[in-house]
């Protein structure tokens, strides 16, 4: 379950390394479940439902 203070962190580092690290995006084809590091970092997944 997230909480406020997770979903905040995770957009901030997100926002953070996709400005400064460019190489976060290409470590995402190679990991199995397609986390990006802001995900790694918050231990967070997206999970896509269909609808």
């Amino acid at each position: 379950r997230l909480t406020w203070g997770t979903v905040l962190f995770r957009e901030w580092i997100g926002r953070f390394i996709s400005a400064t690290i460019v190489i976060g995006y290409i470590i995402v084809a190679f990991l199995p479940k397609k986390q990006g590091l802001h995900d790694l970092f918050t231990d967070t997944t997206v999970i896509h439902t269909e609808s």
